[in-house]
């Protein structure tokens, strides 16, 4: 079962990147990123802050990718 989880989790975040593009996978990483955008995107809502403004703004994507590893 982890095999398949991460399996999915290298298909769906990092297979869809260009060759070129490709850091070395890591789950803890993708978990990061996907904890901070669910944090970020509760923070959005609990304070009325309007989504598409901020999601395209590329300091919402660095706190995205806050706490993952640098490889």
């Amino acid at each position: 079962m982890a095999l398949t989880t991460v399996s999915i989790a290298k298909s769906a975040h990092y297979l869809n990147l260009p060759i070129e593009q490709r850091e070395a996978f890591s789950m803890s990483d993708v978990k990061t990123i996907y904890h901070n955008k669910l944090l970020l995107d509760r923070f959005f809502d609990v304070f009325g802050i309007d989504h598409d403004k901020h999601k395209n703004n590329p300091k919402v994507k660095e706190l995205y990718h806050f706490g993952t590893i640098a490889a």
